[in-house]
């Protein structure tokens, strides 16, 4: 089998629980082969209905899901599993395999809730830049921030995931606002506010929203838009990735991190960040202003000083 170089490191980094679901014993076999070679743990399943029963008894990270099954097809089960999640705030990241590589079959496919697009014959690199893009964190998160700031609680996670969906973007729409009037004295209090937001999910946010908060603060509010523009794309990244963030996901990116600090001899440590934000949740300063409707995600700490 040919070997496949260019896998980026996140790929081989993080074992995966891969479903594949292909009912051609061979395409089956070629991708299990593939997924085992980079240190993943793939299952092979081969009907619509099989899907959706092991999904019932076993965690997965990515479904791999051929759209011609006997039963039902792949887009019969996307239908479904995505109706579920829909009750229970969760996400699968799952890549359609299909023969049909036509630009409106890719459309349909995401059109219809999956998270990416492989045609077949598979090419490796090809799956290993679908899965680094829809199932591996993007660099945005602060694993290790984040994982003390749930307490490594899967049900505070969850309240986390919830409480940035529900106000991030409201608090940027904020600083937009008050970057748009050149309102010096709004737009640092809007930035302070979302500094304290993304202090446990994304220091490369915090550093954005922080060199905002500190342009309004000299009296400059036209000098932030560079750091402005930054605080977009990463808040971007933030809503699009954050359901997709378990916490399996988050020890192994730790697990991982520990390890190349130790293998560039240097001991991993606490960024400053972690030790001041791990005691408390993600919207501290926006409870003062919501508290009756932010979740309260962790009972386990108290809230940052400010």
């Amino acid at each position: 089998m040919e070997t496949m170089p260019g896998v980026p490191a996140g790929a081989q980094g993080i074992p995966l629980r891969v479903l594949v679901a292909e009912d051609d014993d061979f395409n089956a076999e070629l991708v299990l082969q593939l997924l085992r070679r980079r240190g993943h743990h793939p299952h092979s399943v081969a009907t619509g209905n099989d899907v959706l029963a092991r999904l019932d008894s076993q965690q997965f990270d990515l479904l791999l899901l051929d759209l011609h099954m006997p039963g039902l097809d792949g887009f019969q089960v996307i239908e479904r599993i995505r109706a579920r999640e829909r009750a229970s705030a969760g996400h699968l990241p799952v890549i359609a395999l299909t023969a049909r590589s036509r630009s409106e079959d890719r459309d349909r496919c995401l059109a219809a809730g999956m998270d990416g697009f492989l045609a077949k014959p598979i090419d490796g690199n090809a799956l290993w830049a679908e899965i680094e893009r829809v199932a591996l964190p993007d660099s945005w998160v602060d694993s290790r921030v984040l994982l003390a700031a749930c307490g490594r609680d899967a049900e505070i996670l969850e309240a986390l995931k919830n409480a940035v969906r529900d106000y991030l973007p409201g608090a940027l729409a904020r600083v937009e606002e008050a970057f748009r009037r050149g309102d010096a004295l709004a737009l640092r209090e809007a930035a302070h506010r979302l500094v304290g937001m993304v202090a446990t999910v994304s220091s490369s946010a915090r550093s954005a929203a922080s060199a905002v908060e500190d342009a309004a603060a000299d009296g400059a509010p036209a000098q932030a838009a560079p750091a402005l523009e930054e605080l977009r794309n990463v808040i971007g990244s933030i809503l699009a990735g954050i359901s997709g963030v378990t916490l399996r996901r988050l020890k192994a990116l730790v697990d991982r991190g520990v390890q190349v600090s130790a293998e560039n001899g240097a001991p991993a440590r606490p960024s400053r960040v972690e030790r001041g934000s791990a005691q408390g949740v993600v919207l501290a300063d926006e409870r003062r202003t919501a508290a009756h409707d932010c979740p309260q995600p962790s009972p386990h700490g108290s809230e940052p000083a400010r």
